[in-house]
């Protein structure tokens, strides 16, 4: 019976329970994965296009925080926990700056942005080109957008961001930079050959059990054997004669019932 154990971030162990015994640590390859952030009230349908983006690249996308504003301590510590595990951080930066929890300066997005600059995350920046349509709900105006300008400033000084018009532009764009970022994450991943060599080791081969014959008798035997020469006779004269369908000895002593029309040889128990 082979059972295998998840260890930790990306790590198995698979178990053989049985003679000889294998357990071995294995880490297996494992997607990585991206935190998305923007605001959610105006880009509903963007956040859902870089999502399908992320899982089209062989990325797997963290579940996307919404209406975060429910329980502000809650919220953020939820937030900033997922760009905290996250390989990438994308951020998605339209005309909104976001929701300020109460008692803070800052929006959640740009907390988020701060964290993954923080822990020197791998940054993917997408901002909304001003010819992309948009309606006035999408647009925040008085001190929301002089911080929002002042978080665009500084994110674009970081690095270099990509302009998208449509929410289908953005999927391709994120599609086209997650294939530039993956092999440098591979990079951190185990050689798939050395994997394999520690699965595929030698180990020991049990010694196969001595047979067992379960009827203490065999026709291999017969020297042994005192009496029932007649049965051996027949036996003998069953598997070496060809059987004569008239022969009603034949029928009578070798022969089973009918079945489907026809005689069926059968083996004797002597």
């Amino acid at each position: 019976m082979i059972w295998i154990k998840r260890l930790n971030k990306g790590a198995f162990r698979m178990e053989a329970h049985g003679p000889g015994v294998l357990r071995v640590d294995l880490p297996m390859y494992r997607r990585p994965t991206v935190m998305i952030s923007s605001t959610a009230f105006d880009l509903p349908e963007h956040r859902e296009q870089v999502r399908d983006a992320c899982m089209r690249s062989g990325f797997a996308p963290y579940e996307m925080m919404e209406n975060l504003n429910a329980m502000d301590a809650d919220a953020i510590e939820a937030s900033l926990a997922m760009v905290d595990k996250a390989d990438v951080y994308i951020g998605i930066f339209a005309f909104r700056y976001g929701y300020v929890p109460d008692g803070k300066d800052i929006s959640i997005t740009e907390m988020e942005y701060s964290r993954a600059v923080d822990q020197g995350k791998p940054r993917l920046l997408f901002f909304m080109h001003d010819d992309h349509p948009i309606t006035a709900k999408m647009v925040e105006t008085g001190a929301g957008a002089e911080k929002l300008a002042a978080l665009k400033d500084r994110a674009a000084k970081d690095r270099v961001a990509q302009f998208f018009k449509s929410s289908d532009a953005l999927r391709g764009d994120v599609i086209g930079a997650l294939h530039e970022l993956k092999p440098k994450l591979d990079k951190g991943q185990d050689d798939p050959a050395e994997a394999a060599r520690r699965l595929h080791r030698r180990t020991p081969i049990p010694v196969p059990p001595a047979p067992y014959i379960a009827h203490p008798y065999t026709l291999s035997q017969t020297r042994d054997l005192v009496g029932r020469r007649d049965e051996l006779n027949a036996l003998t004269h069953w598997v070496r004669i060809p059987m004569k369908a008239d022969s009603e000895f034949d029928r009578r002593r070798t022969l089973g019932p009918i079945e489907g029309g026809h005689w069926i040889r059968r083996s004797w128990t002597v």
